[in-house]
């Protein structure tokens, strides 16, 4: 029997469960697939609210940052560029094997 039984082992779900567990509550992670089996839903690109507010891990970070060109579907291009890094692209395998 678990204190708490987690429906997903995408980032939030792994995110809740970690953070169950490191309260010392048994924590069960039911995920309708296999470990790493290669379908990755979320693309791995968090923004830095995101990552600040649930992942707080550095080894998850692959890659910072600050810049972005978007394309329309005209093909215009738009240019984003901050000063400070935006979002941060984090290993999906390496999370989802926490």
């Amino acid at each position: 029997m678990y204190d708490a039984l987690i429906i997903g082992g995408g980032p939030i779900g792994s995110y809740i469960a970690k953070g169950l567990a490191a309260k010392g509550h048994s924590v069960g992670v039911l995920e309708k697939g296999s470990e790493n089996r290669g379908k990755i839903c979320c693309t791995g690109i968090v923004s830095k609210n995101c990552y600040q507010t649930y992942l707080k891990d550095k080894d998850l970070i692959l890659k910072q940052g600050r810049s972005a060109k978007v394309y329309s579907p005209s093909g215009k291009l738009l240019n984003l560029n901050h000063k400070e890094d935006q979002a941060f692209i984090i290993d999906r395998n390496r999370l989802d094997s926490v």
